[in-house]
């Protein structure tokens, strides 16, 4: 185990979670925060699980374990946890980075990038709040659309939505639709036997991808921000009641089409949405509009901005 010492005014911790069961978007938010802070900034993050010590740990992060956190350290949990309680213990500058209103506690800032929230927020009159999608932190080098082809992007994360991702990739593909899919972060990537579906996995390809296909299909996700972001016309499949929230919000804007919850939908009828999406332009052409006025892939910088402004208080 690393040895955490004891501490310069200008470092700052990541206390974050990540893997196949709850996903790795939380992670690659903070990366990407953490990435973007000024370089004499020593960055430590402190990994909840093994999947996201190895994640970081493959990409050369500087990773504690001793649970010593720095004055000023980032939470970014989907749900509750005592940790951050021991944060408060010791004395920290808490910042919380949260979704939808959960994984709620007694933090100094609080940063929600959420289209709406389940959770209503307690008020503190010593908290500073920063809420709603201008706050989505999504890729900052979000890729230019051009000119668009035929081909349906298709992300549904990894893991445990593997086998779905599949049904709807051959679904999609036996309908005679050019799919291009991907796992995401899922170490456990393979290669499946569909040859009609061309299988992705680096960022490289994955932006190519956001930047020519038709049209995603998504989960209701950080990836659905990302959609929004980059001005692709969206499907939101849903992997829970909490993320059909998001994606109803979205729908109620004319944002996004809302298919409904992956357990109770029927992998032809998502291709059924997507037959009908790509016979009808106008209705795309809205749908880019109006997500990108929502999110406007600006997010990263804001909340880059206000974990400076914490790290100057502490120098």
């Amino acid at each position: 185990m690393a040895t955490l010492t004891r501490i310069k005014a200008a470092d700052i911790g990541f206390v974050v979670d990540a893997g196949p069961e709850v996903g790795y978007g939380h992670v690659v938010r903070c990366l990407r925060i953490a990435e973007g802070l000024n370089p004499d900034v020593t960055v430590s993050f402190y990994p909840l699980s093994v999947p996201c010590a190895q994640f970081l740990s493959e990409r050369e992060h500087r990773v504690q374990f001793d649970g010593r956190f720095p004055p000023i350290t980032v939470s970014d949990l989907c749900r509750a946890h005592p940790v951050t309680e021991t944060i408060r213990s010791q004395g920290c500058r808490h910042i919380s980075i949260r979704d939808l209103g959960l994984a709620q506690c007694e933090s100094d800032v609080v940063i929600d990038g959420s289209i709406t929230q389940i959770v209503p927020y307690s008020k503190h009159p010593d908290r500073k709040m920063f809420v709603g999608p201008d706050y989505t932190v999504v890729d900052p080098r979000s890729p230019q659309r051009g000119e668009t082809g035929d081909e349906i992007f298709l992300t549904l994360g990894g893991g445990i939505h593997s086998e779905y991702l599949i049904a709807v990739a051959d679904a999609l593909s036996d309908r005679g639709l050019r799919v291009c899919a991907t796992q995401g972060f899922d170490r456990k990537f393979s290669a499946l036997p569909n040859p009609a579906v061309r299988w992705i996995r680096s960022r490289d390809e994955i932006q190519k991808a956001v930047s020519s296909c038709l049209l995603a299909i998504t989960n209701a996700g950080i990836s659905l921000y990302e959609m929004l972001a980059a001005g692709v016309p969206t499907i939101a499949l849903s992997v829970d009641k909490l993320q059909l929230k998001t994606a109803n919000a979205f729908e109620e804007r004319g944002a996004v089409r809302s298919a409904g919850e992956m357990s109770v939908l029927h992998p032809d009828e998502v291709v059924d949405r997507a037959m009908e999406m790509r016979k009808t332009p106008s209705l795309m052409r809205h749908l880019t509009e109006t997500g990108r006025r929502l999110v406007d892939g600006q997010g990263l910088f804001r909340v880059r901005e206000i974990v400076r402004r914490e790290l100057c208080l502490t120098m």
